[in-house]
């Protein structure tokens, strides 16, 4: 979005204006979570994250969702960071310019966008792979590279419709802050840009699981129907189905908690252009804390991946414990060493 809440989760410009303590205890909640919600998301999501991303570089098979879950781990993570960091540089009143609040607004929008556009491909690849097993299946050989080529693609049109930003965004020296043109035009572009990041991924992972679910209802129908048939025409596939419904139940969970995580950004969203509310009023603050808990709400979505992934999905699990047990063994063993070694030295 091209607007200065976007990346700092604020809905005003001046910073002063976010630590007056004489303002109303309602505005001073939300003041407080603007304040430290971002370190919190932090906390939680970067170690997840981090996690994510060693235990499927362990792994020793690579397919295309494991491929979707590796880079929302690495985007998740950038996200929080460059949050994080723009936030930490205008509170501490450093002079990034014009140039500095284009880069960093940009970076943010193109990487949230990005996160949420990674669980869209996820969810169709899903939907696709449901709705035509055997050709997925006989593709499977392709699967990396055209993983590879999807989300680079993808990457650059998030990159390109986000373009407009480098030139609406500018730094305002007198209060030390970063703040977005307004005329009729880029308002339509904050639009665009508003359902890039949260309408659209919305809509699409919403009817995806929709069909996903009437999809694997029918083929249960069918498999009832037609067990023997079935039976001979999967044969030795058969022992792909715990790895899919392990799939399926991770991807289930995930879209589903981004579903609920940002339905309330996007209802205020649409309740914010009808809300008007004059600075200094109870609709104000109320209005404010409503945009800071649908943020806290939308921003926690990058946070909360890996711990979706431990309890939904046994395989992932099982992977992590095992990372966990041979880093325990190895810590062992070194020191084991260390004490063989420091034995002999007193013995000779």
């Amino acid at each position: 979005m091209l607007v200065d809440s976007q990346t700092n989760g604020s809905h005003h410009s001046d910073p002063q204006f976010f630590y007056d303590t004489s303002m109303s205890p309602i505005l001073e909640a939300g003041q407080i979570i603007n304040k430290y919600y971002l370190w919190v998301v932090f906390a939680f999501g970067f170690p997840g994250n981090l996690a994510t991303m060693i235990t499927i570089s362990r792994m020793r098979h690579f397919g295309s969702f494991v491929m979707y879950v590796a880079l929302l781990a690495i985007s998740d993570n950038l996200a929080i960071i460059v949050k994080i960091l723009f936030y930490q540089l205008l509170l501490h009143k450093v002079p990034l310019g014009s140039a500095g609040c284009r880069t960093l607004q940009y970076s943010g929008v193109v990487l949230i966008s990005y996160c949420n556009w990674v669980l869209v491909l996820m969810a169709v690849e899903r939907l696709v792979a449901v709705r035509y097993p055997f050709r997925i299946h006989f593709q499977s050989c392709l699967s990396s590279r055209k993983t590879a080529c999807i989300v680079t693609v993808v990457a650059i049109l998030i990159c390109l419709l986000n373009m407009p930003i480098l030139w609406a965004s500018e730094y305002n020296s007198d209060i030390g802050w970063c703040h977005v043109k307004s005329t009729p035009l880029l308002q339509i572009i904050h639009w665009i840009s508003t359902s890039i990041y949260f309408f659209v991924p919305f809509t699409i992972l919403a009817v995806c699981n929709f069909l996903v679910a009437r999809e694997i209802r029918i083929s249960f129908r069918l498999r009832n129907s037609f067990r023997s048939v079935h039976n001979f025409m999967v044969g030795r596939r058969s022992s792909d189905v715990p790895i899919q419904k392990q799939i399926m139940i991770m991807l289930f969970t995930a879209t589903f908690m981004f579903i609920l995580l940002h339905f309330p950004i996007c209802l205020f969203l649409i309740v914010d252009t009808y809300w008007e509310a004059q600075i200094g009023t109870t609709s104000y603050a109320w209005k404010y804390l409503a945009q800071q808990i649908s943020y806290v709400l939308s921003d926690s979505n990058h946070a909360f991946n890996f711990y979706l992934y431990f309890v939904s999905a046994r395989k992932f699990r099982a992977h992590f414990t095992n990372m966990l047990v041979i880093c325990e063994k190895k810590h062992k063993c070194s020191r084991c060493a260390e004490e063989r070694y420091q034995l002999r030295r007193l013995h000779t």
